[in-house]
């Protein structure tokens, strides 16, 4: 079975897909392999009319977005569960497959918060469109954490877990923090920012998505004149500005502990049915759909 995940166009290395990648291998490595005619889809926004086909498509957590149209489910989905309800009503699909993204389960690797020491009180990171160096030199200079998406994963949960609370333009930055109880702050730049998926991952966890607007920063053209040099600076300042007033202002949020606990249990129940549905005669897979 083959593990389909998301690169960018470049080969860019994304937190959310490159988390999937981590979790799945420690979870069910053994079952992977390059037969394309078993695919398995798992974390992230990879429900599309691009969704590849196969004789049999296995679904665990992952969510409707981006392409042009939901893509049709038929007899070869084996739907274990979805990232939230606005995934399971785009597929036409019953909402009890609806438990929360995948990204949970990092629970069953790394600990809750509770007395960790704390390097930063607050960390930005950002989409990884978004990601660039000057987002890291706005962070030192106002003395935040500056957490790249596209870093190593293991990286990137330590950084997580030693901030007192996350600002996150990047998703799944926010889905690690809350199951490590870190506290965060959505915040968005761009379009880039797809507001559908943070929508249906929130729907799932009874929150509401509503990010604070900030200003992008984008590299310095190849060529700047010395308006360009000008504004670019005014950007950056401002940016500064924007997260340090977020900081003070803006109320961070952390889902209900009972609730988080009840949607980990419940993934790990569709784990263990995907396991031992893994394990019977593949030639009459379980259908979930």
């Amino acid at each position: 079975m083959k593990l389909v995940h998301f690169r960018g166009p470049n080969g860019e290395r994304n937190f959310g897909d490159e988390l999937g990648l981590w979790l799945w291998r420690r979870l069910l490595g053994a079952e992977f392999d390059d037969d394309r005619d078993e695919l398995f889809l798992g974390i992230g926004t990879i429900l599309n009319d691009r969704t590849p086909s196969a004789s049999r498509v296995v679904i665990f957590g992952s969510g409707v977005g981006y392409g042009s149209a939901a893509p049709q489910v038929d007899r070869s989905w084996a739907i274990y569960c979805l990232r939230g309800p606005l995934s399971a009503d785009a597929l036409g699909v019953t909402r009890e497959l609806a438990i929360t993204d995948p990204g949970a389960l990092v629970r069953l690797f790394r600990s809750p918060r509770i007395t960790a020491a704390v390097e930063h009180r607050f960390s930005y990171m950002p989409h990884w469109r978004s990601a660039c160096d000057d987002w890291r030199r706005v962070c030192d200079r106002i003395g935040f954490g500056y957490i790249d998406p596209g870093g190593e994963v293991d990286t990137v949960l330590d950084r997580i877990q030693r901030t007192g609370v996350l600002i996150a333009e990047a998703m799944h930055g926010a889905i690690v923090a809350d199951a490590l109880r870190v506290p965060w702050i959505p915040v968005r730049s761009s379009d880039s920012v797809l507001a559908f998926k943070w929508r249906d991952w929130c729907a799932s966890l009874n929150l509401t998505y509503s990010p604070h607007a900030i200003i992008p920063v984008a590299p310095l053209w190849r060529r700047p004149t010395r308006f360009r040099r000008a504004k670019h600076f005014l950007r950056k300042s401002g940016a500064a500005l924007r997260l340090q007033m977020l900081a003070v202002t803006a109320r961070p949020i952390l889902s209900d502990e009972t609730l988080l606990q009840g949607r980990v249990a419940a993934l790990r129940e569709a784990l263990a049915r995907l396991q031992a549905d893994m394990q019977a005669t593949r030639s009459s897979p379980r259908q979930h759909v």
